[in-house]
């Protein structure tokens, strides 16, 4: 079958006539053009062509071209002027532009020596700001020419505007300068009308759009400049302008190569056709003298047509950002058809550079190649001379793949389980790095299995065209092809068991491969050195080698490499008669072209096993499916090879990281550390996926940390935290011994915070990631057990810790009184077991004796448990006889002798009974026992004796500052009450009363009208202030509050209802039982059906009103000094009661101020004038 091929065949000369033989069909303009063809001067249809050339304040200038003549007639120049304004000084609005001269007013118009032309000469065109390159400076010439007198007639009327006759100035070798008067109104040059002149802006705010001119009006002598407005302007020189620069540029010398459209004109990339261009802006490529060292080198290339590279070798280039190898091919007229520039800018002078070649049709072509220094759109670019190759286009395969013959990939066929001796020479010899050249699509048979011993399988399989064919067939296929034999001493029989002659399959980057040895014929074709091939022609071997035109002893550079001294085992039966059906083809060892064969169960050192990878399922791939990524292998090596170097993945899909095994460490590195820094900016180590988008991996010589944290979920790492790992090495997590949490069992740690899965005790040496992990932990149970020392049992409380605990009801023991437990019972089951015991103190029990008017002297008014047995001494009484005791545990009246035991419990009482010696009536008399603590009195006082049947009662008064604190009646506490009635007495009774000293408040100060309000409401429990030491006098008083000041002051009485009006009153909140009285006693309504609004302020209208209403609303006064009181509002008789009862004066002589914050102090002090 015949294919193309593409060869380029270097030519030593540097001329740039000989054109291409193969015509190309002439069009339209294109976007590159030979010399300044393309470039014409003002025309009156198409108007004008434009240069970009040079720099000025970091942006390309703009030229126009007047002429294709010099200003002074030559033709070897155009004559440019620029497109718009510039300024010409640093900085903004006035400050960047320039004065004519203004130094020598004397001398004030003239250009020589004058202050512009300065600028034009050393700082314009040369200096360190200079708006030119050394060789855009070479193409502008010095250009001298005489002063001359331009008369301007103005257009309006002569009589008015007479002629003016000006001066223009001479050049003397200067290369930019400003436009004289005759330039600017020359209609060749386009200058046809004012408008036509005007040139911006470039900055509305300043004289940005009016420039010099290189004349001045003779009799005034003025130095002129064209204004704003397009007007011609005489001046004085010193005010500042803008400039607009014109110059001459040489088209003489072949200096200029080519011109390009200034943007996009030079596409990026390979050998593209160039497009038309009908724009009229321009850039410049100049031939750079300092290139003339630049020469194409020849040597032997090949490539193909479709989408093919060839690499064009090269010395003398200059390197850096923007050198580039570049080439033309030119059409039959000699003009630009294709332009292309290397893959890669260059870093070395000398070298190899690879040019992307288009489909082009069979024939011969001349590339014309040069070093180009490209610097972008509008940018003038710089150029060596052409060097001519002439290129060869012939019939070749198609290549199924865009990926470029000739590379070398790297792929790892360690778990293959080759059979044989590894080969010393191999640059890894763990096999995870082994070298294959790209051989791209060869046209060539292989065999199936079925050709084992069948001489003619070859020959048959050569010329079968269906993959059904019995012995294998011919096709087009892509192939790897390793450049060592990987192993040998190995029979062709070991390879075969193993699968590796027919195929394995085998899978790299998620393409499939079958991994076998290559056809190599099955019979020698007579020739010799590069005549010998093997038969039949089509196999893969010489298909390979004619591919790549390698030289039959070329052991190096060709896609075979590395076949001297190791013959490659084949596919092939020997087809030979004489060798019989049990020899195995085989080439290499003495010539690459070498053909010879062996026995199959033979296994010898020289004979090794250089597999090929066939990619399989090319049809469904794509064309684009194989995509190269880059290994930076960072200062380590794979055998010989350092730097960076490829493998294949499949194009759009994600790989696995390759393996640290096989690479050679960076000298004096001795760590074990290994992983991949991908060009996404993530670490990746061997094994795991990596995204579809990364295109290099970089090797990383060093320790690989991640980060771990670790969520002790309340507990603490008291040892063993572990804040990172490293990959490889992993870490141990800390252990229950190393974390405590009060009342809490440690129960490992989770990789979740919902803690479910298994627990986690360490990080393993393969993994990687940033990790987190959570603490689980088991909460503990602990026991209080209560011993009560006699008293009743009491069960042992246990729970989880931290839960809260229900204390137990408190123990009993006959004759004590418990009085808590030697440690308090926690709210909360606390981090240990605990013994707690109960504490007892002897009940005292009371003896009341009554004796009926008698006396007795020595017996006990109490006693405990505890005390000792004892005899009650009996009573006597004059005129009476003791008939004997009656009361508790005794039966009837007649008991003379009374005895409580020792362990008796309760209180007791006695009565004496007597009977009467004489005559008459008898009354018995009962005892009430009255004290008073300190702070206050009691009356009447002491032991008071009460007739039977009779009521006694007591008046308590607190002293000055106290208040009453408690009243207790037989033991039992009534609360703070002023007075209390004994009624129908019938027995002994008890009343205590203590006092407690008044709230002290810092805020109440002595003789403030409150004063005595506030200590008024503390001694009666109204209010007990804000905190113990402060009232808040000045502090509003909401409703809640206010209600809650009447009720106390009325006593607390218990309201008779409990279901509450309002949903905005809380049960158990201070104020409810109040609110609830004040409905009742008709003082409220709320401030809606369903509302008391109790956070509302209360208002002095509403809180007299209330105390109106607390007293049964009595009748008003007449007397309303108030004029804010109107006689219909709701609080109007309250008000004129609360006057007349002296309770306010209001807050001047006739306002009362209703709607006025009613203030703590306030409400009091209406309280106490109330009630007292």
């Amino acid at each position: 079958m015949k294919k193309r091929i593409l060869s380029i065949l270097l030519m030593c000369c540097m001329v740039l006539t000989l054109l291409p033989t193969t015509v190309f069909a002439e069009g339209g303009a294109k976007a590159i053009q030979p010399g300044t063809d393309g470039i014409h001067g003002y025309n009156t249809e198409i108007g004008y062509s434009y240069i970009y050339y040079g720099t000025w304040r970091d942006s390309p200038i703009k030229w126009r071209v007047l002429d294709t003549k010099a200003n002074t007639g030559a033709a070897d120049a155009l004559f440019l002027l620029t497109d718009e304004c510039l300024y010409p000084l640093p900085g903004d609005l006035y400050a960047c532009y320039i004065r004519f001269n203004p130094a020598n007013k004397l001398n004030r118009h003239l250009w020589k020596d004058s202050t512009l032309q300065d600028w034009f000469k050393n700082t314009f065109y040369s200096g360190e700001n200079s708006a030119f390159t050394s060789a855009e400076c070479a193409l502008i010439p010095a250009t001298t020419q005489a002063g001359s007198v331009y008369l301007y007639k103005a257009p309006s009327d002569p009589s008015y505007f007479p002629p003016m006759q000006f001066q223009i100035c001479a050049l003397e070798a200067e290369y930019v300068f400003a436009p004289s008067i005759q330039d600017i109104m020359n209609a060749d040059y386009g200058f046809t009308d004012p408008a036509s002149r005007i040139a911006g802006p470039i900055n509305s705010l300043g004289p940005g759009t009016r420039y010099w001119l290189r004349s001045f009006e003779i009799s005034e002598q003025l130095p002129f400049m064209v204004g704003e407005d397009a007007s011609l302007m005489g001046d004085w020189g010193d005010n500042p302008s803008a400039v607009r620069p014109a110059m001459n540029l040489t088209t003489t010398g072949n200096n200029i190569l080519f011109i390009s459209a200034a943007v996009g004109g030079k596409p990026a990339g390979g050998l593209t056709e160039i497009d038309e261009y009908t724009g009229n802006e321009w850039k410049l490529t100049l031939k750079d003298s300092s290139r003339s060292g630049f020469a194409v080198t020849t040597t032997d290339l090949s490539a193909y047509t479709r989408g093919g590279t060839v690499k064009i070798g090269y010395t003398g280039a200059k390197t850096g950002a923007n050198e580039y190898i570049s080439a033309m091919i030119l059409d039959a007229a000699g003009n630009p058809a294709y332009y292309g520039r290397s893959s890669a800018a260059l870093t070395d002078e000398n070298g190899t550079a690879e040019l992307t070649i288009p489909a082009l049709a069979e024939g011969t072509y001349t590339l014309k190649v040069f070093n180009e220094q490209y610097n972008g759109d509008k940018m003038t670019d710089l150029a060596s001379a052409f060097a001519d190759v002439t290129l060869t286009v012939e019939e070749g395969v198609d290549e199924q793949f865009t990926l470029a013959p000739g590379g070398r990939y790297y792929f790892d066929l360690s778990a293959m389980n080759i059979p044989g001796t590894v080969n010393g020479d191999l640059p890894d010899s763990t096999l995870h790095y082994v070298p294959f050249t790209y051989t791209g699509t060869v046209y060539a048979y292989s065999l199936s299995s079925n050709s084992s011993g069948v001489a003619s399988s070859s020959q048959a399989a050569s010329t079968a065209a269906s993959s059904s064919a019995q012995y294998g067939y011919a096709r087009d296929h892509s192939l790897f092809i390793a450049d060592y034999a990987v192993t040998h001493s190995v029979s062709w029989l070991d390879l075969n068991a193993a699968s590796l002659i027919f195929g394995k399959d085998y899978d790299s980057g998620n393409i499939s491969y079958a991994l076998r040895v290559p056809s190599v014929g099955s019979h020698h074709k007579p020739g010799s050195d590069a005549d010998e091939h093997g038969n039949p022609e089509n196999n893969e071997w010489d298909a390979i080698l004619n591919k790549a035109r390698q030289d039959w002893q070329d052991n190096t550079t060709g896609y075979i490499k590395n076949w001297k001294d190791m013959y490659s085992t084949g596919q092939d039966t020997a087809a030979s008669p004489s060798t019989g059906t049990s020899q195995r083809m085989k080439r290499g060892y003495p010539s690459v072209r070498c053909l010879s064969h062996s026995n199959a169960g033979t296994a010898l050192p020289y004979d090794g096993f250089r597999p090929v990878l066939e990619v399989l399922h090319a049809d469904t791939l794509g064309s684009g499916a194989l995509k190269t990524v880059a290994l930076d292998l960072n200062g380590g090596s794979i055998g010989d090879a350092t730097g960076t170097v490829n493998i294949v993945v499949r194009n759009g899909e994600s790989f696995t990281a390759p393996s640290g095994v096989g690479l050679t460490r960076p000298n004096g590195n001795t760590d074990s550390y290994f992983w991949w820094l991908g060009s996404d900016g993530e670490s990746y180590v061997p094994g795991a996926m990596i995204p579809a988008g990364v295109t290099s991996l970089t090797a990383q010589w060093t320790a690989l940390t991640y980060s771990v944290t670790l969520h002790a979920n309340g507990g603490t790492i008291s040892s063993g935290n572990v804040t990172s790992y490293n990959y490889g090495e992993g870490a141990t997590l800390p252990t229950a011994d190393e974390m405590t949490r009060e009342g809490y069992t440690f129960a490992g740690w989770y990789d979740n915070e919902a803690l479910t899965g298994n627990p986690i005790t360490e990080i393993s040496t393969d993994e990687t990631g940033n990790r987190t992990y959570w603490a689980k932990w088991t909460i503990n149970q602990y026991t209080i057990t209560f011993d009560t020392d006699g008293g009743s049992e009491v069960a042992p409380i246990t729970q989880d810790y931290g839960t809260d605990i229900t204390a137990p009801a408190d123990p009993t023991r006959e004759g004590y009184t418990f009085t808590g437990w030697d440690t308090a019972i926690p709210a909360t089951m606390p981090a240990e077991n605990m013994t707690i015991t109960a504490q007892w103190r002897p009940e005292i029990y009371t003896i009341t004796y009554d004796l009926n008017r008698g006396t007795a002297e020595g017996n006990p008014d109490t006693y405990t448990v505890e005390t000792e047995t004892l005899t009650l001494k009996n009573p006597t009484r004059p005129g009476y006889t003791f008939t004997g005791w009656s009361g508790t545990g005794l039966t009837g009246e007649n008991n003379l002798t009374v005895t409580i035991e020792k362990g008796s419990t309760g209180n007791r009482t006695y009565t004496a009974h007597w009977r009467y010696n004489g005559s008459g009536h008898s009354y018995s008399y009962y005892t009430i026992k009255a004290t008073a603590g300190s702070g206050g009195s009691i009356s009447p006082s002491g032991s008071v004796s009460v007739r039977e049947g009779r009521d006694q009662a007591f008046t308590i008064t607190p002293d000055k500052g106290y208040a009453v604190a408690n009243v207790k009646i037989d033991g039992r506490s009534i609360g703070a009450v002023k007075s209390y009635t004994f009624e129908n007495v019938r027995r002994n009774h008890t009343i205590e009363v203590s006092f407690a000293r008044a709230n002290e408040f810092i805020d109440v100060p002595a003789g403030s009208y409150f004063y005595e309000a506030v200590m008024w409401a503390v001694e009666n429990g109204v209010t007990t202030g804000v905190s113990a030491n402060r009232f808040d006098p000045n502090g509003v008083c909401t409703r809640a509050q206010a209600v809650t000041f009447l009720w106390r002051a009325a006593g607390s009485p218990a309201p008779r209802s409990r279901t509450m009006p309002f949903a905005d009153v809380p049960a158990g909140s201070y104020y409810y039982d109040a609110v609830l009285w004040g409905v009742e006693n008709g003082l409220t309504k709320g401030t809606s059906d369903t509302r008391f609004s109790p956070d509302d302020t209360c208002t002095r209208a509403q809180i007299v009103a209330f105390l109106w209403r607390s007293e049964k609303s009595p009748a008003a006064g007449s007397r309303n000094p108030f004029a804010d009181v109107k006689s219909t509002a709701y609080y109007a008789d309250a008000v004129l009661w609360a006057v007349k009862e002296n309770i306010t004066k209001g807050t001047t002589s006739t306002t009362f101020s209703p709607d006025a914050d009613c203030t703590r102090a306030q409400i009091v002090t209406f309280l106490w004038r109330c009630k007292k």
